[in-house]
């Protein structure tokens, strides 16, 4: 099961941005919709819907143009979900359309086109036996999904009534006794309180002042290390230039020969 949200009432939404009201745009799509909307060449002047909540014109051509491309939309996404379904060369019984969007004027045509297939009927009331008063019962599918939920249900929903019974009676209430408010626990627990954030803040002190050693120490640590480390880059790399030009100098000027 794939729903899409998608329908007769995203064509009328569409509409509306003619710059009319919902209501007036479902009288018109209902009236004047056509899915494959062609002008009749003979006439000589284009054809034109007026709009009842001001008097307003507009082109029927400028209507259908807005309800065949959310038409189109449509049906390519319902023949998109059937493809990848994997159904879409299996349906020998061809395909049925219902609901109130069905009714839209050569919408069948518009999914023949686009599906290739040529059987298409539209189901316009349930076959299930439905009682209701003619003025509301619609044989136009605009209800099936009403019927369908009703036809599906199995849960008695029906009401019933039933004789009130008699209240039982209710045992009088006992008086209750006075509450005693014992003043000296509350102090005696706030005291308690008093000893336990002092003793936390204690903790919390002792806890700093370690930590300040530790990273005193280690700290010391550190320079420590660091003064080994040059040291022994020192050793390894040897007198520096300046350092041997020195004794260089030093043994030439005080040798042996001179000081005999």
């Amino acid at each position: 099961l794939t729903v899409l949200p998608l329908g007769g009432n995203s064509i009328t939404r569409d509409i509306t941005t003619l710059q009319m009201e919902e209501e007036e745009a479902e009288r018109l799509k209902k009236a004047y919709g056509d899915a494959l909307y062609e002008e009749d060449p003979e006439q000589e002047e284009e054809a034109t819907c007026k709009l009842e909540d001001d008097n307003r014109i507009i082109k029927v051509a400028d209507l259908n143009n807005i309800i065949e491309a959310r038409a189109e939309e449509i049906v390519a996404n319902v023949w998109n979900q059937i493809q990848l379904s994997g159904y879409e060369d299996k349906l020998l019984a061809g395909l049925i359309l219902t609901g109130g969007a069905a009714n839209l004027k050569n919408l069948d045509e518009t999914l023949r086109k686009r599906s290739k297939i040529e059987k298409i009927r539209m189901a316009k009331l349930p076959r299930n036996t439905v009682h209701a008063p003619n003025n509301i019962l619609k044989k136009d599918g605009s209800q099936n999904t009403l019927f369908g939920l009703l036809f599906e249900g199995n849960q008695n929903c029906c009401l019933t009534e039933t004789a009130p019974q008699a209240a039982a009676p209710v045992p009088p209430l006992s008086k209750p006794e006075p509450e005693v408010h014992r003043t000296a626990d509350i102090f005696e627990d706030d005291q308690e309180l008093k000893e336990q954030a002092r003793l936390a803040r204690l903790k919390k002190e002792e806890e700093e002042r370690e930590a300040k050693l530790a990273a005193k120490e280690a700290e010391k640590l550190r320079k420590q290390k660091e003064k080994e480390e040059k040291e022994r880059r020192k050793r390894e790399a040897g007198p520096s230039w300046i350092q041997r030009k020195i004794d260089s100098l030093t043994k030439e000027i005080f040798s042996d020969d001179d000081m005999k």
